[in-house]
């Protein structure tokens, strides 16, 4: 109804407008348009993808901030959790803190980011091992002995006190917050954020309250974490070009910064914690200010939240994130990059655009000036021609040397005119012809290689050609009105398994005044799917009513599969020429390899296993200790499957006999690692306080695997056994991998360790089922340890590497020294799996009895 008023519009507005100006305005408003939108296209794609870079990062950023406080909080609470246990299985007394100096000197040994730690009871004793910056190591002490002053010892290699560095006077433990906040709560938590007095980091304490029989409160135990480690950890972050990470508390105190700034103010000698929204670093400040005027209070934070804010002219992004843990912490991780960072691409780009869409104008207007011109010219001619044939001029004709549409036209048009001519002199014999043509259009349906079927005003059918009754499967029209046509004909919607509604029916909307092309239905015959494409008119009479539809269909199954094969080559050859030709795309895919580097680059600052992996290489025992082995020669390896594996083994010479553990955490990764170090802190705490019985020795680590992993809520096991080496023989104990006794002729012993012990961390109390065998050695034989890693190495044949070719090996090689024979025992599974990947981890122990004249 408005296409008649807006043709009337349109020519009462552009009527006089000649056909040159029509040509050229369109086309260059055209252009202009399409360049101006793909300038803002442009812009808008690329704020857009700035925006969920920025967002992707800095997430990225923050979750890998957690994980890594994660990891760096768990360390002082389970320091804590060990001294317990060794109280709990009564290795460390309360009463005495004389015991407690070298476990304590030497576990702050083991963890390079703790500062101390210590016990205190209450009687006033308190005692500390403390680790400075420098790798220097204390003993600090006070309580009645020292009449509560506290006294800083300096102490030797075997952490024996030697001289005073430090005196404090007036110093009772059990006044102070670490003893009183412990008290206070009740259970494991957190004490305050304070500055350390003697070096330029902030410190905070876990705090764990020991409770006798009665639940009187006999101490507390103490570990100190040092923050400037965090952020350590931050600054080695790869934050976009200028990003920065920082963890504040709830109250703006700042904790750790990727930045250069210390955390505390220092002013006259006076150290004090530093307020954030005060922070010399002006996105620390303005970051931390615009939190608080978008919260007013940051108690209010209680998920992730993402925020954007203009800083110096420059939208920054970001994102702070609450971390709490189960022990009372509450802080906040702020991470900020500004959107200067991914903009220089974006700006280069749409200069670009500017300057291709003015040459796109200037262009245009000049290719639709001379393209009007070419085309028009020739029109004038051809307008008056037009004129000379109306006016009965038949004898002029249109004259042109073109072989373009318009030459075609113009050949067309005097064509036309001589055609006229004939036309009045054929029409009589047209008339004569019109009976025996249709005779011959029955013929001709007949043998059309699509189906023809005509319908009457109620749809029925009352004409088929032979294709369309051969396509149907019929033999002679079925006798059915157009409501039941699809159940009839067995008519259903294209790829799928409903009947074509009725009045969708190319034929019925053709009997109401369509014309129709539908290509979505099927027909089903003999089990199978006919796709089909049907055209459908409608036929009327002289007075304009419809009195017939013809519809014509044909099998379209052959084009169905030409027009897969079209579109999956279309859509091939559009993605080449895009990639070649259009200008944002080539800033998208700039974006996007911009995206790949910088995964890349966070993909290499995996640090979350960084410090794990240092402390597994830390505890390994060291080659100066093996050598200092009395009878025997030692040498081992361990090859981790991922950055922190989960096999263990240790050698410690203990009273002048060698006590060695070798196991086998369930798994591998960071959580069996963290397993493996606490059986390498166990053994080594039972040790120091001279526990060498092998049942109270296993049950006492089983119980500490046991109860940590119920705390962790992991189900990983282990299989851990111990070799006690005298001089002439060896006790054997605990359950893991058979023990291999290499004699001096090349006879190969297997000592069995099934019925020796049980799965540490499955059953609280394992000493029923621990025994010990005694194995006599001679000088010249080899003891191999190891792990199932070797055994169960599978090559790219998925054949196992099995005990048989270890023993081989060894035997072949038991002449050589141990560590020859353990780096060919390696040699060889390395050789045996190829290229295949280590999927368990690798650990070998070779012991050789040395010759009386070594």
């Amino acid at each position: 109804m408005l296409v008649q008023p807006l043709n009337q519009l349109i020519i009462k507005l552009f009527g006089r407008t000649s056909l040159r100006t029509i040509l050229i305005v369109p086309f260059v408003v055209q252009v202009v348009g399409a360049a101006g939108l793909v300038w803002y296209l442009s812009f808008r794609t690329g704020e857009e993808a700035i925006a969920d870079l920025a967002n992707q990062l800095i997430e990225e950023v923050s979750d890998r901030v957690r994980q890594n406080l994660e990891f760096y909080l768990a360390v002082p609470q389970q320091m804590n959790q060990n001294k317990l246990d060794a109280i709990k299985l009564g290795y460390l007394q309360l009463d005495d803190l004389q015991t407690w100096e070298k476990f304590l000197w030497h576990q702050v040994q083991h963890y390079p980011y703790i500062n101390f730690t210590s016990v205190g009871n209450w009687k006033g004793d308190y005692r500390t091992g403390e680790r400075l910056s420098n790798g220097s190591l204390m003993l600090n002490l006070s309580g009645p002995s020292t009449d509560f002053d506290f006294y800083s010892y300096n102490t030797d290699d075997e952490g024996n006190r030697t001289s005073i560095e430090l005196k404090v006077d007036d110093f009772d433990i059990r006044e102070h917050t670490s003893y009183t906040s412990a008290a206070e709560a009740g259970k494991p938590t957190w004490s305050d954020v304070y500055i350390s007095f003697l070096e330029p980091t902030l410190i905070v304490s876990a705090l764990q309250p020991v409770y006798g029989d009665r639940d009187e409160l006999q101490g507390v135990l103490i570990a100190a974490l040092r923050l400037d480690h965090i952020g350590q950890f931050l600054n080695r972050l790869k934050i976009g070009k200028s990003g920065q990470a920082f963890i504040i508390e709830r109250d703006g105190t700042l904790l750790a910064t990727s930045t250069s700034e210390l955390p505390f103010s220092d002013q006259n000698g006076e150290r004090e914690l530093l307020d954030a929204r005060n922070s010399t670093h002006p996105i620390t400040r303005s970051a931390t200010r615009h939190l608080f005027e978008t919260f007013g209070n940051l108690e209010t934070i209680e998920k992730p939240q993402r925020l954007t804010w203009v800083f110096d002219w420059d939208r920054q992004f970001l994102n702070v994130v609450p971390f709490r843990d189960e022990y009372g912490l509450d802080w906040l991780i702020v991470v900020v990059v500004p959107e200067s960072d991914f903009m220089a691409e974006i700006n280069a780009n749409i200069r670009t655009t500017i300057k291709l869409c003015i040459a796109a104008t200037i262009g245009a207007t000049i290719i639709g000036i001379l393209t009007a011109r070419w085309i028009t010219q020739p029109i004038f001619r051809l307008n008056a021609a037009a004129g000379d044939l109306a006016r009965g001029n038949w004898k002029e004709s249109l004259e042109s040397e073109r072989t373009d549409e318009l030459g075609k036209l113009a050949h067309s048009f005097n064509t036309m005119a001589r055609q006229l001519q004939q036309s009045f002199r054929e029409l009589k014999s047209l008339n004569e012809a019109l009976s025996e043509s249709e005779s011959r259009l029955t013929k001709f349906l007949n043998v059309l290689p699509v189906g023809v079927s005509v319908h009457d005003p109620d749809g029925r059918v009352i004409y088929f050609n032979e294709t369309a009754e051969q396509l149907l499967g019929i033999e002679e029209i079925l006798d059915a009105v157009g409501s039941h046509l699809s159940i009839k004909y067995q008519v259903y919607e294209a790829d799928s398994d409903r009947l074509y509604p009725t009045d969708k029916l190319p034929a019925m909307r053709a009997l109401r005044g369509e014309t129709v092309v539908a290509n979505d239905l099927e027909i089903r015959r003999d089990g199978g799917r006919i796709p089909l494409e049907v055209r459908a008119t409608p036929i009327f009479d002289g007075g304009g009513e419809i009195v017939y539809a013809i519809v014509a269909f044909e099998d379209i199954t052959e084009q169905k599969r030409a027009e897969k094969l079209l579109s999956d080559y279309s859509r091939t050859l559009e993605a080449e020429v895009a990639d070649r030709t259009a200008k944002l795309g080539r800033a998208n895919a700039e974006i996007l390899e911009l995206n790949k580097r910088l995964k890349a680059e966070n993909m290499r600052l995996g640090t979350e296993l960084e410090v794990a992996q240092k402390l597994q290489q830390m505890i390994l025992p060291r080659e100066e200790e093996l050598q200092g082995m009395p009878d025997f020669d030692i040498a081992g390896f361990m090859q981790p499957a991922d950055e922190v594996g989960g096999d263990y083994y240790d050698i410690i010479l203990h009273n002048g006999t060698i006590q060695i553990g070798i196991g086998d955490v369930t798994g591998h990764g960071l959580e069996s690692g963290v397993l493996m170090m606490m059986v390498q802190t166990a053994f080594r705490t039972l040790m120091a306080v001279d526990e060498t019985d092998p049942v109270k020795l296993l049950n006492a680590i089983n119980q500490v695997v046991y109860s940590n992993a119920s705390r962790m809520k992991s189900d990983k096991t282990l299989t851990l056994s111990l070799l006690e080496v005298h001089p002439e023989k060896l006790h054997l104990s605990g359950q893991h991998e058979t023990l291999i006794l290499i004699k001096n002729n090349g006879d190969i012993e297997q000592i069995d360790t099934l019925d020796l012990g049980f799965p540490l961390g499955l059953e609280e109390d394992i000493s029923p089922f621990i025994d010990r065998v005694e194995v006599p050695i001679k000088p010249g034989e080899i003891v191999v340890l190891y792990t199932d890693g070797i055994t169960e190495a599978e090559n790219t044949g998925n054949e196992m590497y099995g005990l048989d070719r270890l023993c081989d090996v060894l035997r072949r090689h038991r002449d050589s020294s141990v560590h020859e024979i353990c780096q060919a025992a390696i040699a060889d599974v390395k050789e045996f799996i190829g290229g295949q990947q280590i999927f368990d981890d690798i650990t070998l122990v070779v012991l050789k009895k040395k010759e009386p004249s070594d």
